[in-house]
């Protein structure tokens, strides 16, 4: 029983950065980065891993389940869109 419970732990965090990356994808955020150096948000980085790390946080704090992974998954990208360029500038 506790190995199918760690597989649904592993599914929740894929779930969650799965998730990220599909609904920053629908906002309009680009896939890639415009080049390896660039420092632009895009769908594949850094959105998912900040993602992970929210819920590491929200495991640590109050515990995890699927629907805590879904709304964490949904809200990362347009938390990342709206505001990371503003938290951490792009120098140019």
């Amino acid at each position: 029983m506790m190995v199918w419970m760690e597989y649904l732990i592993g599914a929740e965090y894929l779930i969650g950065a799965v998730l990220s990356v599909v609904v920053g994808g629908l906002i309009g955020m680009r896939g890639f980065p415009e080049s390896k150096r660039s420092f632009q948000p895009s769908a594949l980085f850094p959105t998912p891993v900040i993602c992970l790390g929210a819920l590491v946080m929200i495991k640590m704090i109050v515990g995890i389940n699927i629907y805590i992974s879904v709304v964490v998954g949904v809200l990362t990208p347009l938390l990342i869109k709206s505001h990371l360029n503003k938290l951490c500038p792009v120098v140019e």
